[in-house]
């Protein structure tokens, strides 16, 4: 899609009947294209994705040394960049929310400041989140409340009724308006609750046992445990700023779609850095009180709940990369391709490209690691021919 952009073509996928922007409105991916035409390649989503990761330790420390000493400050950082949110989304593809990770914490920064010039601060950084994803307008809602009702910022209201305008205005007229009418199959995610946003928001209200049912689930609660224990509880030692991350983490576990729900993948990144916020504050309110630290604590709980959770980082490895390089090269530029999803990346230059198993293409690009044993040995019966295969990966022709 940000290819197509680079080529004029606009922010377009064959991966949706309508533009992207109705699918997800993320205007911040503008600020790609120009990378893309220097070089097209998906390094750069990565690469920016990485350094607003990375980077967030910047304003993260500024903003823990107004409530905490310097020791206790490098603590927070290197808790930060351990956590479950931060670590499963870079093992999972490029995703717009994580280019709002450093504005969160510069915003707050704005905010912690009580001066007319951090009040500029926090607007301008609470707009980011809204930015990169429609549903991002809930995490500068949460932003504005943090501001307006812990530091006692008015700006933090006017971030408040920006960010609520701006979430409607783009979710019920905006995206509708660029699908043409196509329904958006995100709101299936919450098809219990309704089938348009003002439905799920009268839902909401007039279903609260559904609602319930939903936040309460084994799955969800274990994922909320799992994400403040690996806080070390923290946040509940300033429960109203925890607060300002409910709105973001509410929409996650509403969610009917398991890894959402469960804050697997990316989905931790919105509600992730508002309760690491909430963190530091209880941080800062309970540590006269006792000997022992709470970065201690919070060290402890990181690696709690990293254990509870299972997570092994994701290496790759240099020979597979130039194996599928090497494959992708030999499939004709104007070709239509479907791939598997990890190899479907390096494919992603083109008019036309599918993902396996669903869809089906002249040039089939396949992961056989990814793909069932049954779907692999089934391709020649369907008039597919080996063309080459390197190690787990083959690449395939159908003769017509």
């Amino acid at each position: 899609m940000v290819w197509n952009a680079s080529r004029g073509h606009g922010f377009v996928t064959s991966f949706a009947p309508y533009p992207f922007f109705g699918q997800h409105f993320s205007p911040a991916l503008a600020v790609l294209v120009p990378l893309y035409m220097i070089h097209p390649s998906p390094l750069w989503l990565l690469g920016a994705q990485s350094l607003a990761l990375g980077g967030a330790v910047v304003p993260l420390y500024l903003l823990a040394r107004t409530w905490l000493d310097h020791r206790s400050s490098m603590v927070a950082c290197v808790s930060y960049i351990a956590q479950l949110f931060v670590l499963r989304a870079v093992g999972y593809d490029f995703h717009t929310e994580a280019l709002a990770v450093p504005f969160v914490f510069l915003a707050v920064l704005g905010a912690a400041r009580a001066s007319h010039a951090g009040d500029g601060v926090l607007l301008l950084g609470g707009v980011a989140p809204m930015l990169c994803k429609e549903d991002g307008a809930l995490v500068s809602l949460g932003l504005g409340f943090l501001a307006w009702a812990v530091m006692h910022r008015r700006a933090g209201l006017v971030l408040m009724a920006t960010s609520a305008v701006y979430g409607l205005v783009v979710t019920v007229v905006v995206m509708p308006a660029i699908r043409g009418g196509q329904p958006g199959d995100l709101i299936t995610r919450y098809a219990y609750l309704g089938s348009s946003v003002p439905g799920l928001v009268l839902g909401l209200l007039t279903h609260p046992q559904l609602v319930l049912l939903h936040v309460f689930s084994p799955g969800s609660m274990i994922a909320v445990a799992t994400l403040l224990g690996g806080l070390a509880f923290l946040p509940l030692a300033r429960p109203l700023a925890a607060a300002a991350a409910l709105p973001a983490l509410a929409l996650e576990l509403l969610s009917s779609h398991p890894a959402q729900a469960t804050l697997l993948d990316q989905y931790g990144l919105q509600p992730g850095p508002l309760l690491f916020i909430a963190a530091l504050l209880g941080w800062a309110r309970i540590a006269p009180r006792f000997k022992a630290s709470p970065g201690t604590w919070l060290l402890a709980g990181i690696l709690v709940a990293l254990v509870v959770a299972g997570h092994t980082p994701a290496l790759g490895s240099w020979n597979h990369g130039a194996a599928a390089q090497a494959l992708a090269s030999e499939v004709p530029p104007d070709a239509a391709v479907a791939a598997s999803s990890g190899f479907a990346t390096l494919l992603a230059e083109r008019d036309s490209i599918g993902v396996l198993p669903s869809a089906a293409a002249e040039w089939l690009a396949v992961d056989e690691s990814a793909e069932t044993t049954e779907f692999v040995s089934g391709l020649p019966s369907r008039g597919y021919v080996l063309v080459d295969r390197r190690g787990e990966l083959s690449l395939w022709h159908h003769e017509t």
